[in-house]
């Protein structure tokens, strides 16, 4: 299994991002994400109920290569 270094704080780019976040009093959850600017583009809830505890840029993760 492929580990996955998690980063905080803010990106420093623009782009997709696999994030885990807590939001409304259940369980850490993740999730796919896009980062504009300052802000988490999200439809899932009002951004001030979204924690942001760590991200991890999509484009560092290997797409899957069928070895056969």
């Amino acid at each position: 299994m492929q580990k996955i270094n998690w980063q905080t704080g803010t990106p420093a780019k623009n782009g997709t991002y696999l994030v885990t976040y807590d939001c409304c009093g259940q369980p850490p959850t993740i999730s796919v994400l896009y980062w504009y600017k300052d802000h988490w583009l999200n439809q899932l809830v009002d951004d001030k109920e979204l924690n942001i505890i760590a991200w991890y840029n999509i484009n560092d993760i290997e797409p899957y290569k069928n070895n056969t």
